[in-house]
């Protein structure tokens, strides 16, 4: 399978066929010099990233891309020592997404 059709929706439309695809390998991609994205922890339960600072990101919303967004508190993130590492955002928000199938 090509990069291009790994979509949420045609990995789930596959999957319900019956069939198993073969999707490619893609890199994870993050900044040089910020927290690598494992560092990032899903917590089920809670449907909510926890940062390496232990801080939560709650969802907030679906992109058109299929992906969830979760981002940060700006009242959380502000008084941060690692923000730096986060995001350059003047609003101190970060954001993560998790891809949903």
């Amino acid at each position: 399978m090509d990069a291009g059709y790994k979509t949420p929706w045609i990995c789930k439309r596959i999957i319900d066929d019956g069939r198993l695809p073969a999707l490619p390998y893609k890199r994870p991609m993050t900044k040089k010099g910020f927290h690598e994205w494992y560092k990032y922890v899903y917590d089920e339960y809670l449907d909510i990233v926890i940062c390496p600072e232990y801080k939560s990101l709650p969802y907030s919303t679906t992109n058109r891309k299929g992906y969830r967004e979760y981002k940060s508190l700006r009242y959380q993130c502000e008084a941060c020592q690692t923000r730096q590492l986060c995001t350059e955002s003047r609003s101190c928000q970060n954001s993560k997404y998790l891809l949903m199938i």
